[in-house]
């Protein structure tokens, strides 16, 4: 999966951000509802808070799912998603989780970036970017140093 630098550089502001509000960037109600249109995810990548659930719903009309890549450190498969039902999966673990669909593979990718509720202290951040597996031939990105 190929990430763009301005997209990993926002979910990382969002991830070192402290006392993030807002609902763009990091969702505080419990479930992130992500439609499936076609041949792709809407929104293809988004924020939740740590213990949220992330729903798909299949608002197309070809069978679509959603599985975690390998490595990604959060597993799950929703499996087979048909017509109009939905199928979730809630997030326990903090991290950047890249995923595709389970019937269409890397033609259909998306991403959750999942965050604590509270800022992000330098000894998480350590962790989460240990566990971010950088796409090949790319830097793991590095911490903002923004002044409050």
């Amino acid at each position: 999966m190929k990430f763009g630098p301005m997209w990993a550089a926002a979910a990382l502001l969002c991830l070192a951000a402290p006392g993030v509000s807002s609902a763009k960037t990091a969702r505080a109600e419990n479930t992130l509802n992500i439609s499936i249109v076609d041949f792709a995810f809407n929104p293809v990548n988004d924020t939740v808070i740590v213990h949220s659930t992330v729903e798909w719903t299949n608002n197309g009309s070809f069978s679509h799912g959603s599985v975690n890549q390998t490595g990604s450190g959060e597993v799950w498969s929703t499996g087979i998603i048909g017509h109009g039902t939905s199928k979730g999966h809630t997030f326990d673990k903090l991290g950047i989780f890249p995923y595709e669909c389970v019937v269409h593979g890397l033609s259909m990718p998306g991403t959750i970036v999942v965050i604590s509720s509270s800022p992000v202290s330098s000894t998480s951040w350590s962790k989460l970017k240990r566990s971010y597996r950088a796409p090949a031939g790319k830097a793991v990105p590095q911490k903002s140093r923004r002044s409050s």
